[in-house]
């Protein structure tokens, strides 16, 4: 990204100012078509919001004067964005036009709050309580898995989320798993528990806490509990985030 025209420069990018003030970004960015326009964009946060940028490093928009690039303003964020897509056809091809997920802070609560399109039209704001995700969601196929930590409740859970809810009311659109300990910084990492039936899989997910100690989950694709948790052997010991499939970097043992 150039943002001074030259070829043989790449420095500046762009800095986030908001007042004067450079902004400080929750790495790592994002990339994805957050306009709409066909083209894709850098999307970042920081403290203050969300910060879309065109591939020549202007805004996609302005919210404030002097403030390149600043998206939406947000009462306060301090982890990446997650892109979703904006549709999930059964059939055909998507459009690969995505809108942007944040965790917000706002008054001692916190919030999953979705943006995008040109003018970050609000998407869905999920209220999860008085509570703290420590690590950003995470997209497994249509559900949206979010580890949540309450310290105050130890009501600790793993909050499954349907972003494409059957049109029958009475269906769940959500499944909130208990969590023995208090989920960690790492992301969740899923999978399809191996000789499921495609036509009715059940998936996996595995929530790292705060010490390094791990825990499986199972939930089938009409958002029910599969079987109980699998708590890992206190001796198993996840001193990285986990790679597709669940591989880490752990102590000996």
């Amino acid at each position: 990204l150039d943002h001074d025209g030259d070829p043989a420069t790449l420095e500046p990018f762009v800095t986030g100012m908001v007042g004067g003030v450079p902004e400080v970004w929750n790495l790592p960015p994002a990339a994805g078509d957050i306009d709409h326009d066909g083209d894709v964009e850098i999307i970042l946060t920081g403290p203050q919001g969300i910060w879309a940028f065109e591939a020549d490093a202007t805004g996609v928009r302005d919210i404030a004067s002097g403030a390149v690039g600043w998206y939406q303003s947000l009462p306060w964020c301090d982890l990446p964005p997650i892109l979703l897509p904006v549709d999930f056809p059964e059939n055909g091809e998507p459009t690969g036009f995505v809108s942007v997920c944040v965790v917000v802070t706002a008054n001692g609560r916190t919030y999953l709050q979705f943006f995008s399109g040109p003018n970050a039209d609000p998407g869905t704001e999920i209220s999860l309580g008085e509570v703290w995700v420590p690590a950003t969601p995470v997209l497994a196929d249509e559900f949206l898995l979010t580890a949540v930590a309450d310290t105050s409740g130890q009501n600790h859970h793993l909050l499954v989320r349907d972003l494409t809810p059957s049109s029958v009311p009475e269906e769940p659109v959500q499944l909130e798993v208990p969590l023995t300990r208090e989920p960690g910084i790492f992301p969740v990492s899923w999978g399809l528990v191996p000789g499921t039936d495609p036509a009715d899989p059940v998936y996996f997910a595995i929530v790292i806490d705060a010490f390094g100690h791990g825990e499986t989950v199972y939930f089938d694709d009409s958002l029910r509990k599969a079987q109980d948790n699998v708590v890992w052997d206190e001796g198993v010991v996840v001193r990285s985030p986990l790679a597709t499939g669940g591989a880490f970097v752990g102590d000996d043992i």
